[in-house]
């Protein structure tokens, strides 16, 4: 098994891929607190050490059987299919696929996510997104997709529309995939 690390000094920065197996990536365009890249992975088993900001997978290309090993989760993921792995947990991946594996790896800083719950009056030290696993959420497929077609065409206003699908996808990470418990509204 092969460990995949990039670390380029840059603490923002950091690819879970070696260099070579991105294809684009947004490093250089001065996007604050999130980065994109798009990926082909290999197809070895891989590891990842515990990595300093979420990441949210998309898968981009035809189904895969995948199975991450330190958690025991298998499954499926389909295309638009998503996997989320929060902050600080190590992960040992084993792909079966044919063909070439692509995903959209979206690096989201925990400092926005913190930031983003501040506004939201919810206590910033509290609030955890939790693993998904082969999910398919249209809202976040919408906003990936977004942030794919800024990547590839760094067009008018660039800076603040990925700000503004940052922001967006981190309100939809807090309602859906995290920690907080949704309200619960009662008729008067």
């Amino acid at each position: 098994m092969k460990p995949f690390f990039v670390n380029d000094g840059l603490p923002e920065a950091t690819f879970d891929v070696p260099p070579e197996h991105i294809v684009q990536s947004s490093r250089g365009r001065g996007w604050h607190e999130l980065d994109v890249a798009e990926i082909i992975h290999p197809l070895d088993d891989f590891a990842l050490p515990a990595l300093p900001r979420h990441v949210l997978v998309i898968n981009l290309g035809s189904p895969a059987a995948i199975q991450e090993r330190l958690v025991g989760r298998q499954g499926h993921l389909e295309t638009g299919n998503l996997v989320l792995l929060p902050a600080g947990a190590p992960t040992s991946w084993h792909l079966e696929h044919e063909g070439e594996v692509r995903h959209l790896h979206l690096y989201l800083s925990p400092t926005l996510i913190q930031k983003i719950a501040s506004s939201a009056d919810l206590n910033p030290d509290r609030v955890e997104l939790i693993e998904t696993f082969g999910a398919f959420d249209p809202q976040i497929e919408t906003i990936a997709l977004s942030l794919f077609s800024e990547l590839r065409s760094d067009g008018l206003g660039g800076k603040l529309y990925v700000e503004s699908l940052a922001n967006l996808l981190g309100i939809h990470l807090l309602r859906h995939h995290s920690s907080v418990k949704p309200v619960s509204y009662t008729h008067l």
